[in-house]
């Protein structure tokens, strides 16, 4: 099965790199959806999300953000599972796992010089 946003196969499209995860989680929105979804510990909206993330009163640009770029970049990953037609996201990497990275970064966040 082919990957919706670059068309790799699945199965290289789910392998984490160091690269992937860094890209994730040095973007805030990737992962406020990621924190938002181990929270929940179920399957989100985009809806859902948008009201979550809609900071500037733009959710618009927003949920094309969220549906075309971040939704399939943490999909890519294989940290979240998206499905297209119905707009939902679910968390596929353990929870607690993801909450751990999370709150390293969050450690981190100010330590760059």
């Amino acid at each position: 099965m082919l990957s919706k946003t670059n068309g790799r196969e699945d199965s290289e499209a789910n392998q984490l790199t160091v690269d992937a995860l860094f890209d994730v989680f040095t973007d805030l929105r990737c992962r406020t959806v990621l924190a938002h979804l181990a929270r929940e510990s179920s399957a989100a909206e985009l809806s859902e999300l948008t009201s979550r993330l809609d900071e500037d009163g733009d959710s618009d640009r927003l949920v094309a953000q969220l549906h075309h770029v971040i939704l399939p970049k943490l999909d890519d990953v294989g940290l979240v599972s998206y499905d297209w037609e119905n707009n939902v996201a679910r968390l596929e990497a353990p929870a607690q796992r993801v909450s751990d990275c999370l709150h390293r970064t969050r450690r981190y966040r100010y330590r760059v010089s």
